[in-house]
């Protein structure tokens, strides 16, 4: 199995090795994009509708992933940092509880979905229209929350090693048998959308068995042990400590999107399916960023781990240059090529869908250098243990900003659903310039850099 050694990104060129991590990364992202627009294209044969059902129940989704992306981010910081340290027994005690108590939340969350699908669609005031679609699909996808979980626990303990190639590998495998089973269920078995969701949990359960032999097997890296390393309460605190911050501002980011997807519903059925098509078709062009914000997070977690915080400066300062230049690139990309790509993978939609679609898709790609700057910040948190500086930027992005903006085009302008695309952008660039000055007065505060030894550091709260 390819590895990264853990002293490439202590002591390697930084802008080499942030691309050497990110570019499997990419490729991570780019497979699980297109799987995304081959599922809605093969769901959109059922009826353009359709599409939308799959966004309402996206944001549900996301909600029950957010306790293992607060996880995950404490992970990463927690095995960067005993990675950094050559603390490697606390590091594997760390990753063997992060599995057991990522298993436990995965099997609750899957058995909320199924026992309270009707009330949680009911509450979304989800139209009649594509009631029975959520429904179903939500009850296909409740399983694979639980190997959701494992194949994110297995991403973060091999990034936190240097690692971002194995967890791609095994994601790209799913995602090939999801593209093979999504038409056989939805339209030889005819499941319908019960099928499209329940191909997404298969390919996901088939390819678990082979995460849990690489985290299972001892590499000299870090990896898991259930005989060996026992359940420590201190260490579950130390996660806890770290991850419930992150988990509770993921959770309430997403259950901020479930409540914007209420005000999307509002406009109708097809202004959230243009949601869910236009979201898919910029996504494709956030890739790259989104692959550098996600390789930059170990290595301030392991050059802090490895008290060298002279580098931790260096490593966010030169992958911001790196980011920008991938940032202008994507965004010419996006301008040109929105309309062609939501006309390749939609070919049968409305003219009204399509061109609600390429609007918000456009809005999207327009301003990737702020989703570029914030993921960023929120990387250079994660990766240095402040979770809770991350809940707050999150939270505040949503509920103190997007929602009530959302509100606000809604009740006092005529802008109608274009309203929607503008609220969620000013958001963004609101954040980013109250992220930035929160992550510059935090950092130097901490880490404190004069011309005499090139840092002094304070670690006092």
């Amino acid at each position: 199995m390819a590895t990264y050694k853990s002293n490439d990104l202590l002591k390697g060129d930084i802008r080499k090795t942030l691309i050497q991590m990110a570019l499997p990364l990419m490729l991570f992202n780019s497979v699980s994009v297109i799987y995304s627009l081959v599922d809605s294209f093969f769901v959109g044969k059922l009826g353009e509708l359709q599409v939308g059902a799959i966004s309402v129940i996206s944001n549900i989704n996301m909600c029950g992933t957010a306790f293992v992306t607060g996880l995950s981010a404490a992970g990463i910081s927690l095995l960067s940092k005993a990675v950094g340290a050559g603390d490697m027994k606390k590091g594997n005690q760390m990753a063997t509880i992060l599995l057991e108590i990522s298993i436990i939340i995965s099997l609750i969350i899957a058995i909320i979905c199924v026992v309270f699908a009707h009330p949680l669609l009911r509450w979304l005031n989800v139209p009649d229209d594509i009631y029975q679609d959520s429904y179903m699909y939500l009850l296909g996808l409740a399983p694979s929350f639980i190997f959701s979980f494992i194949l994110t626990i297995f991403q973060t303990i091999r990034q936190s090693n240097g690692d971002s190639r194995s967890a791609v590998a095994l994601n790209i495998e799913a995602s090939i048998i999801n593209c093979i089973l999504d038409p056989l269920f939805i339209f030889t078995f005819k499941w319908g959308m019960f099928g499209a969701a329940l191909a997404t949990s298969v390919s996901k359960l088939l390819v678990c068995p082979f995460a849990m032999r690489t985290m299972l097997k001892d590499y000299g890296v870090i990896h898991v042990d259930f005989k060996r390393y026992r359940f420590s309460t201190d260490i579950l605190k130390e996660i806890f400590i770290l991850a419930l911050p992150a988990s509770m501002g993921s959770f309430l980011l997403e259950f901020g999107f479930t409540i914007m997807n209420k005000f999307i519903l509002g406009y109708g059925s097809v202004i959230m399916s243009a949601y869910g098509i236009g979201g898919r078709v910029s996504s494709l062009f956030c890739i790259p960023t989104n692959a550098l914000a996600s390789a930059l997070a170990p290595f301030i977690g392991q050059s802090i781990g490895a008290r060298d915080f002279k580098r931790t400066k260096d490593c966010f300062k030169q992958a911001f240059s790196v980011g920008l230049i991938v940032c202008a690139a994507v965004t010419v990309l996006g301008l040109l090529l929105s309309r062609p790509l939501v006309e390749l993978f939609y070919p049968d939609i409305s003219t009204v869908l399509a061109e609600n679609s390429v609007e918000y898709s456009l809005y999207s790609v327009a301003t990737t250098v702020f989703m570029l700057w914030m993921n960023y910040l929120l990387a250079g948190f994660n990766g240095a243990g402040e979770t809770g500086s991350s809940f707050v930027i999150n939270v505040t992005r949503l509920w103190a900003l997007r929602i009530p903006m959302l509100y606000a085009f809604g009740k006092y302008t005529d802008f109608g659903p274009t309203g929607i695309w503008i609220a969620m952008i000013l958001s963004n660039v609101v954040i980013c310039i109250i992220g930035q000055i929160w992550f510059e007065i935090l950092f130097r505060k901490k880490y404190h850099f004069n011309e005499t030894d090139n840092m002094k550091v304070s670690l006092s709260k």
